[in-house]
């Protein structure tokens, strides 16, 4: 389970990192620094150690070696990109507990990076790890005294990404009593009462920085909240072709962020299918947008799979993803007819989804003004 979670969270660091590569008045990095290549080495490293052991002491031993190799690699490759990801992964490896390494970790990235634009890759990390005051805060202090705009502007999203996050979590656990035992089976009673006791203000926060976001860093942040009308969005077929949103004017569309290697992806699959067969012949379109690495994968997993449906590519840390604020898998954002962003998710439960009902209610809309004009 810790591997599961750790592997994820480097995931959505180094997919951070990627964007970070690509932002307007930046070089895209064509390759990786040997840094850069050193550190994800040493990080496949580790998780092939991971795969092998299965006792809980052994892996904490694993853990605590591979966190002295990720805290030296941030010390000999200081100016590098992926010394903040390393210590990222150090304050993953020590996320229980108060250990020298995980103080030295948070220190190091207080000290050295909170005025620095490297800072920008761990900022949605960080604030995952809402639990730990020390993480939050220093999102916080780099929104508030950030070296510039753009890394200010990261620092409000990670916010609300997580603050949505918890919003979405806490209404899902009191309309749900199953979601409710199976969280506290996880996390605990006491975890559950402070998650719902802590909403309201949760959803006060989210609504300031959501309001930060549209006012003060409007030209830097493409607002893709409900009610917003969806941005317009390039992109390209698996052929290669380039494609766009506006194509699909007129219909309800469903966009899925997704990607092969994503377990909870996967299993939306047969929904999607069942989905995309019951509208047939009406104003809909289903677009998945693949953030694999490699559009090899898609089209490989495409062979194996029926997915009879419109494909996007974006790639690892791709701009359509960036545009969407699409950082875990799935995202699914559902546009009206109007190209009104009318829901969005994160995550996929077979048996909580709303998404079939909520795509017939906007088709029968789209359909019924359509008869008007006719």
């Amino acid at each position: 389970m810790m591997s599961r979670w750790l592997t994820g969270c480097v995931l959505l660091v180094l997919v951070a990192f990627g964007r970070a590569q690509d932002e307007p008045g930046t070089t895209p990095a064509k390759k990786a620094s040997k840094a850069e290549q050193a550190f994800k080495a040493l990080l496949e490293e580790m998780n092939g150690k991971l795969k092998t052991t299965r006792a809980r002491d052994a892996r904490r031993e694993v853990f605590d070696g591979y966190t002295e190799k990720f805290l030296a690699h941030a010390r000999e490759n200081a100016t590098d990109p992926s010394a903040v990801t390393a210590l990222v992964v150090v304050l993953e490896l020590n996320s229980s507990g108060d250990s020298e390494a995980r103080k030295t970790a948070l220190e190091k990235l207080k000290k050295d990076y909170a005025n620095d634009p490297l800072i920008r890759p761990a900022l949605r990390p960080l604030a995952l790890m809402g639990e730990d005051e020390g993480c939050t805060a220093l999102v916080k202090q780099v929104l508030a005294d950030g070296p510039d705009r753009r890394t200010q502007a990261e620092a409000a999203r990670a916010l609300v990404f997580v603050l949505d996050r918890e919003v979405r979590r806490a209404a899902k656990i009191r309309a749900n009593p199953k979601h409710r035992q199976d969280w506290e089976k996880a996390r605990g009673e006491a975890w559950v009462r402070k998650l719902l006791a802590g909403s309201d203000s949760k959803r006060r926060q989210l609504k300031e920085y959501e309001h930060l976001l549209k006012t003060k860093y409007k030209d830097l942040v493409q607002d893709v909240t409900i009610g917003a009308r969806a941005p317009a969005t390039v992109s390209e077929d698996l052929e290669g072709k380039k494609v766009q949103l506006s194509d699909l004017k007129g219909k309800v569309v469903v966009l899925d962020f997704w990607a092969t290697w994503c377990g909870p992806c996967k299993v939306m699959i047969p929904h999607s299918r069942k989905l995309v067969r019951s509208m047939k012949d009406r104003p809909f379109a289903l677009v998945s947008v693949s953030v694999d690495e490699e559009k090899e994968a898609v089209t490989k997993f495409l062979d194996k799979t029926s997915m009879p449906w419109t494909h996007w590519w974006t790639g690892k840390g791709g701009p359509v993803a960036d545009l969407w604020d699409a950082y875990s898998y799935p995202t699914i954002y559902v546009i009206d007819h109007k190209g009104v962003i009318r829901h969005k998710e994160t995550g996929f439960d077979r048996e909580d989804s709303t998404l079939e009902e909520l795509v017939e209610k906007l088709v029968k809309a789209a359909e019924g003004d359509s008869k008007k004009t006719e």
